[in-house]
């Protein structure tokens, strides 16, 4: 279950940053800096429980049975005989095993539907014809209702549009080919895959894209086409359907957020400083992680302790009960029954069972 206390981290992470992201940057106007905190979140939230910042600045002191002498004898396991106290079916037990399972599936169904969304626009895309529009590439599918680009392609139906919006379109797109926007839309998709039970991964899916969309309209307003042309022109696309969740598409992201961020007025420099308080949060998970790593009791570690008995000492005299035993006896025997082990070596093992207790003595007492 280690893979699943991990990804639990993960997702604390996830939701911490990106409330703290929404609280503090999300209205800003720093859309490059905003689009690297955003991809900075998921790699945050991978790293952090890998890093054990309280054992680097522990300083490892003996104990004081480290300076005492101990003695080994060979090693021998006594495990939990079946029929024993515990065995049968239990739901507790089950239940991990369950919670895996209902997450692998989730986890398949997504990759399917991500494996089929790629399909999907590669298939339009073999079925486009390539030419020029204003010296940009791109690729021609008659019938296509929403302009969109993937990576370095730029899919749309110059037919559908006058001259001067279809100049809008391209500027558009060619802003997410140039800054390959599309590298971030497969990150938040994968993500979204792994940790989709968590609401706060496709809240960030969708900031990802609406960060995107306000760089490539800035990029459009910036290269001198008329704003409120561009921003009537957006209001006429707005109800056509998206080709791919995993694309960037034209006309997709709500447009009342989009208009609104065109008009805003520019967020002062000084707010650049604001992005440092992210700092203080990092810290925070990696306390808590490092809180949290090696317990020194655990439900996984009792169970162990509970199922197995280590004793060393192959040719020792084994005693269960007042009563010499053989060691057949003795890894018969449940842990759960034995209240308690000693051990006896040398003099004290030869004062008691003489000649017998010269390879050692383990006396064990059952309940």
């Amino acid at each position: 279950m280690e893979f699943f206390a991990y990804l639990i981290k993960v997702n604390i992470a996830i939701a911490v940053l990106y409330g703290s992201y929404g609280l503090l940057f999300r209205n800003d106007t720093f859309f490059r800096w905003k689009r690297i905190l955003l991809l900075s979140i998921p790699a945050i939230a991978l790293l952090y429980p890998l890093v054990d910042v309280l054992r680097l600045l522990r300083c490892e002191v003996a104990s004081v049975s480290s300076l005492l002498p101990s003695y080994y004898l060979n090693e021998l396991t006594i495990t939990a005989s079946p029929g024993g106290p515990g065995d049968g079916f239990s739901f507790s037990s089950s239940l991990p095993a369950l919670i895996a399972g209902i997450y692998c599936l989730g986890v398949t169904l997504l990759l399917v539907r991500m494996a089929l969304q790629v399909a999907g626009v590669c298939s339009l895309l073999l079925q486009a014809q390539k030419m020029k529009i204003d010296g940009q590439t791109v690729y021609r599918k008659k019938g296509l209702q929403t302009p969109f680009s993937f990576f370095r392609y730029i899919v749309l139906d110059p037919q559908q549009y006058p001259a001067h919006e279809l100049q809008e379109i391209v500027r558009h797109e060619a802003t997410h080919v140039r800054q390959r926007h599309s590298l971030d839309m497969v990150a938040a998709e994968i993500m979204a895959v792994f940790c989709w039970f968590n609401p706060f991964v496709r809240l960030m899916k969708r900031e990802i894209r609406m960060n995107l969309e306000y760089m490539a309209d800035r990029s459009v307003i910036d290269s001198g086409l008329g704003r409120e042309h561009y921003q009537f022109h957006l209001l006429r696309l707005t109800y056509r359907k998206a080709t791919a969740t995993i694309t960037n598409n034209f006309n997709v992201s709500p447009l009342k957020k989009r208009i609104s961020m065109m008009n805003k007025k520019e967020t002062p420099r000084l707010g650049l400083a604001k992005y440092l308080l992210v700092l203080p949060v990092i810290a925070a998970l990696l306390i808590f992680s490092s809180c949290n790593q090696n317990p020194k009791s655990s439900p996984e570690a009792s169970k162990k302790d509970a199922a197995e008995l280590q004793v060393r000492g192959a040719d020792a005299l084994v005693i269960i009960d007042d009563v010499t035993s053989t060691y057949d006896d003795l890894e018969r025997l449940h842990p759960d029954s034995i209240m308690s082990v000693s051990v006896l070596k040398d003099s004290s093992a030869t004062a008691l069972y003489g000649a017998r207790g010269a390879n050692g003595v383990i006396i064990i007492e059952t309940r």
